[in-house]
Formats: structure tokens, sequence, C-alpha cells
């Protein structure tokens, strides 16, 4: 039997058969950010836990694990300091019809960043947890990850790309901090699941809604 210590940094969970069954996992492909993600300074960043479902008092923002609704995006670039933390389950705006773009990370002073991009008209929804265990919506079946722990990002209110179903959401992996692996997996009843394989156990972390494009922004932040 397996020790924690013998599986801490090389955990993988095992879906070959989920990959064929469920579309897939899509490529990762690794290419500079823009400048436009470059990080804010440490001390401008505020960690929320979600373990804790702390934050700090915003007028502009929610505690992680209030009541479902659709906050307004903030107009913010998505360099400046992003300091609170949206709900953590959100549901999307009625009508809401987007595709996911992009996803995109990089690795800051003090945090890994998350960038989910998408297009389309209405306000997405998002669910954003960590789980040891991820599955596929529909089939249930395990989903690799690299790391410790998964951070989980649902992304809600979403369709199927008007191109071809074969076609990958681009990923743009640079991050060199916690973030391991990134995998994004196809539309289910009108969520994408995205799964971003982390090092260390009950991450902190906090979720932004940014306009100008429509991004959600997860920042983790690392340990000390």
């Amino acid at each position: 039997m397996s020790t924690p210590a013998d599986t801490r940094r090389t955990r993988r969970r095992a879906a070959s058969v989920g990959a064929a069954l469920v579309g897939g996992c899509l490529c990762v492909s690794l290419v500079a950010c823009s400048d436009a993600d470059r990080a804010p300074r440490a001390e401008d960043v505020t960690a929320v836990s979600a373990a804790t479902g702390t934050a700090p008092d915003t007028a502009e923002f929610d505690a992680p694990g209030a009541e479902l609704g659709s906050p307004v995006p903030r107009a913010s670039s998505e360099s400046g300091p992003l300091t609170g933390s949206q709900p953590l389950d959100v549901l999307p705006a009625d009508e809401t019809r987007m595709t996911v773009s992009e996803v995109r990370t990089g690795s800051y002073e003090a945090f890994d960043r998350i960038v989910v991009e998408l297009s389309g008209d209405g306000a997405p929804g998002w669910f954003v947890s960590t789980d040891d265990d991820p599955t596929a919506d529909g089939s249930g079946l395990p989903l690799s990850y690299e790391g410790d722990t998964a951070l989980v990002i649902d992304v809600r209110g979403v369709e199927l790309p008007s191109g071809s179903a074969e076609d990958p959401t681009p990923v743009h992996d640079t991050a060199e901090g916690v973030v391991r692996s990134v995998d994004v997996q196809n539309v289910f009843e009108g969520t994408q699941r995205i799964v971003i394989g982390l090092d260390g156990a009950a991450p902190t972390y906090n979720v932004t809604l940014l306009d100008s494009p429509t991004r959600i922004v997860v920042d983790v932040i690392r340990p000390g």
C-alpha cells in the first residue's frame, strides 16, 4: 500500500478509458503569457481561504459561500490588484450563451493565476472547488491530473463552439509554482469542466470576474 510520501509529488489519476469516452483531454501548448497577464506585487494581493470562507470586507465582492447570484464583473485590468473574492458558487444569467475561448496560467511572485476567457452573450456562472478524485461530467469516469489535489472550475452557461467539436480550447500553461497540469474537458449540459492539478493540500485561492473581455480569474496563493 502506497504511503502519502510515495504519492505526494506524483499523484496521477488514471483516466485513459475516461478520456476515450468523454472526448479526451485537450492538449496543452506552452506559450508566454501576455504583458496584460503580469502580476501585481505580492503585497497587493489578499488571500482568501476556501477552507474558512473568510474574505476582506468590500462593497464590490461577496464572501465565498454566499447565495447563488450574478455578480457584476469588475472593471479592472487583469494585471491590477485582485483583492477579495466573489462567491465560489454562481449561476449564469438568463439566456447566457458563451464559449470558453482560452485558458491560460502564469506564475507571479506569490501566487499562480488561472484565467478562463469567454466570448459570447450574457454572464457566466461557475463553481470552484478542490477535489482529490475529480470525475468527468456525464460518464463519472476519473480524470487525471498532476500534483496532490485538483482545483476544479466548472464554467456554467457555456455551449459548444460553432466550429468543429474536435477543435480544442487553446491552453497556454506557463505556470511554474503550484500549478502542475491543466485539463479542459468538453461541454456537458451547459457546463465545461477545467481541472487544474496543484501541489499541496487545502490551497488558498480567490475568484474574480473581470470584463472586456469576460474572464474568470482564479488566483492560487503559494504557501509561505
